[in-house]
């Protein structure tokens, strides 16, 4: 209906067909007014490029003495090649794709503007000269999508959801945020391991590619590595991780997907620890990106809560959110609402009991 109130038709009934008129606006994609970005399940990848930072700036930003700094350098000169900016490819893992008989999902292009055809061009040609993608020709094509969200670069996306609803489960778990929480909160020292663009170093099984197939005015694209967007994705890529630092996890480590977190209680262990994690790393083929790592820090924010020395807090940040909340007024916007702050329920007393008449309204639709 909203397409209908913003374009000029004519329907005619005996031969049911609808007339357009012709100049129609263009059609954004459905994401954009339709759908939250969890609900599209889309894979995306921003266009901005992050600024370039040395090792020595990053060690300089620790809050160390001159001796402990030195000592980091070092390490982290050791490693080098971990944060060269290179695109790891792991050998320890595959992507497979299980959907049985189903037939193919085949769907077109989604008509998009002008400036947003630019964008898939540039991304397109990114994607191949780092040979992320490659061009395909089977039977599967899921639309591309452009997501605007200001302040943010706009988001290249891929509307898997046709996909994700033919393939198999993998039930494999992620990690309980409790536990990651605790274990973290009892360490003196902490620093933040971002994998470069994480699932995007781990390769597509052979069979699995034509499945990943993406459509656009530029073409039929496969990819040649795990993209963002697919269901069992995140299953994937933490039983990489947990292959990768087994023995070290709730020891000197935490992982949640792309994210590491090496807590110890004294700096010269978190020297040890940060090695032996480095070390796991390098055998696997992963790489880090290194604008994104934080070294020897004392308090972090991880998934959403401040975490410090025995104290375990929400992020304020996201406190703001729940507190700037306009009053809900869809059911969409109930669900989101539930959604938010049940995540912190484990400080809000009773909070079933408060949130019990919000859920009753998600229930009347």
């Amino acid at each position: 209906m909203d397409f209908m109130t913003r374009t000029s038709l004519t329907i005619h009934v005996p031969t049911r067909t609808v007339i357009m008129d012709d100049n129609p606006p263009f059609l954004d994609e459905p994401c954009e007014n339709d759908f939250v970005e969890a609900d599209l399940e889309c894979g995306t990848m921003t266009l901005q490029n992050t600024p370039q930072v040395s090792l020595k700036e990053k060690v300089e930003d620790a809050n160390l003495n001159s001796a402990e700094k030195g000592g980091l350098l070092k390490l982290l000169d050791n490693y080098s090649d971990l944060f060269d900016g290179h695109l790891g490819r792991t050998s320890l893992a595959e992507h497979i794709i299980v959907t049985g008989d189903a037939k193919p999902v085949n769907l077109p292009p989604y008509r998009t503007s002008p400036a947003k055809k630019q964008i898939i061009e540039e991304q397109v040609q990114k994607m191949l000269k780092d040979n992320i993608i490659e061009p395909a020709s089977g039977p599967w094509a899921a639309p591309v999508v452009i997501v605007n969200k200001p302040p943010r670069e706009p988001r290249f996306c891929v509307d898997f959801r046709g996909l994700n609803q033919l393939t198999v489960t993998d039930s494999y778990p992620l990690p309980r945020v409790d536990e990651s929480l605790d274990f973290l909160s009892r360490g003196k020292f902490l620093t933040t391991l971002d994998l470069a663009r994480g699932y995007w170093q781990v390769p597509i099984a052979e069979q699995a590619k034509p499945k990943t197939a993406f459509i656009s005015h530029c073409g039929l694209f496969q990819f040649k590595v795990l993209p963002f967007g697919l269901c069992n994705a995140p299953a994937t890529f933490h039983r990489l991780m947990n292959n990768v630092l087994a023995g070290l996890i709730y020891k000197s480590c935490a992982v949640y997907l792309d994210d590491i977190v090496v807590a110890s209680p004294t700096f010269e262990q978190h020297l040890h620890d940060l090695e032996e994690v480095f070390n796991r790393l390098k055998s696997a083929g992963l790489s880090l990106k290194l604008s994104k790592c934080q070294f020897c820090l004392t308090e972090l924010t991880f998934l959403g809560y401040r975490v410090t020395p025995s104290i375990i807090h929400p992020d304020p940040d996201k406190v703001r959110a729940v507190t700037e909340f306009k009053v809900p007024t869809t059911i969409k916007k109930v669900r989101q609402f539930l959604g938010l702050t049940g995540y912190y329920r484990r400080f809000v007393q009773d909070y079933a009991s408060h949130a019990e008449p919000l859920f009753a309204l998600t229930k009347k639709m």
